[in-house]
């Protein structure tokens, strides 16, 4: 076999949070919650950067087969040395981009320190309401630390230190309706311990919680960075992925952000990072707009329709502050 000249890794673009949403991926993955440390969080970080000077594929493979592999859109920098790219267990993909999406919200574990200390208040929202479990999930046991006790349920007599995880959505049971969730959230304010609230409509909340409660931290919508993240994880057996390749093909964030989670998981299934790309890169949205446009009628009411739409439309891309928004 020929020898290869092999090419350095490069980790300078990667997102420092990535080490922060593995380190989440792997507490809930293996039912344990690793403690707030930062020393061992940057090393994860560089784990997940992919410090390694080259690739196994690279030092491995001959020029011929590695040309064929890239002929057969084929990621040599997420290929092991026998040219395999898919991890032997299948990768949660809903959890492993929720993930993605929660550290890029927070950052790091620092400052999940902050929001756990005794006193905080934090919001998190998300658009979409049927994911709060799912950031339910995330919060809970990747991203709280094991030493913190994280409970739904009003600890008022406490000797450890506790979190209140509160979400409000709309439910049909009398525990999850608004009306509960917002006298628990009333309730948890005159306690120590810190709160964390997750919804999906601020407008869910009364008046006199939105003038107390702080700005609500929201989750980016999906990110070229999260689908990255989600491949190095799903379709990587060396943890990395050819980044310059993969971004060349995938579309633009704010169409990303629009695809349907059927579009999204079925991509998902292709069987290397460059096909993934190229099958997203081929989804047609279809907006809010879209939809309303196949209703029949017209009128005042279907312009009022028209212009909520926009709005919201314009409220979930961040172009509009909620203050603006008609209600």
């Amino acid at each position: 076999m020929k020898d290869i000249k092999m090419r350095p890794y490069n980790t300078s673009k990667i997102p420092a949070w990535h080490g922060f949403a593995n380190s989440m991926l792997e507490a809930i993955s293996d039912g344990r919650k690793p403690p707030l440390d930062p020393e061992t969080e940057a090393q994860i970080a560089a784990e997940v950067a992919g410090l390694w000077a080259m690739t196994p594929a690279e030092a491995s493979v001959s020029p011929e087969e590695a040309e064929a592999m890239a002929a057969a859109n084929e990621d040599l920098l997420a290929a092991d040395s026998n040219g395999n790219t898919l991890p032997d267990l299948p990768v949660d993909i809903p959890l492993t981009l929720m993930c993605a999406r929660v550290a890029q919200a927070i950052g790091s574990s620092r400052s999940v320190s902050d929001l756990t200390r005794p006193g905080a208040v934090t919001v998190l929202q998300i658009a979409d309401s049927a994911d709060l479990p799912m950031l339910s999930d995330v919060v809970r046991n990747g991203m709280i630390s094991k030493r913190i006790r994280v409970s739904q349920t009003l600890q008022r007599a406490l000797r450890e230190k506790a979190v209140h995880c509160i979400s409000l959505f709309r439910g049909e049971s009398v525990d999850t309706s608004p009306k509960a969730a917002i006298a628990r959230i009333e309730d948890a304010l005159a306690l120590r311990p810190a709160l964390i609230v997750l919804l999906s409509d601020p407008m869910l909340l009364p008046k006199h919680l939105r003038e107390v409660l702080p700005e609500p931290i929201r989750l980016p919508s999906l990110t070229q960075e999260a689908v990255l993240f989600a491949l190095s994880k799903s379709h990587s057996r060396t943890g990395r992925v050819d980044r310059k390749k993969i971004l060349a093909l995938l579309p633009e964030g704010q169409i990303l952000a629009q695809l349907s989670k059927v579009q999204l998981f079925r991509a998902f299934r292709e069987p290397t990072t460059l096909r993934v790309a190229q099958d997203l890169s081929k989804g047609t949205v279809i907006t809010a707009t879209d939809r309303l446009l196949e209703l029949e009628g017209s009128g005042a009411l279907y312009t009022v329709a028209r212009q909520i739409v926009a709005d919201m439309t314009a409220f979930k891309n961040g172009t509009l502050p909620w203050s603006e928004v008609p209600h």
